[in-house]
């Protein structure tokens, strides 16, 4: 069963902005860019001991996929 992103996110997404030209931070990505592509949330919490643990962890995997 697959899930409509845009029910479950909203509309748009924030992106960092790639453009550096730009004094935004920031730029609005419409949650359809996401369609056909494998997506993972993870929701931690800055007192949780497991979280401060894995989130590391997950970063660092998240770095090496990407590059």
């Amino acid at each position: 069963m697959a899930i409509d992103l845009k029910d479950l996110l909203g509309e748009y997404l924030l992106e960092v902005n790639p453009n550096n030209e730009s004094n935004e931070p920031y730029r609005q990505v419409p949650t359809s860019d996401l369609d056909n592509k494998v997506v993972a949330i993870y929701f931690s919490a800055h007192w949780c001991g497991p979280c401060q643990h894995l989130t590391p962890i997950l970063a660092k995997h998240y770095k090496e996929v990407q590059s």
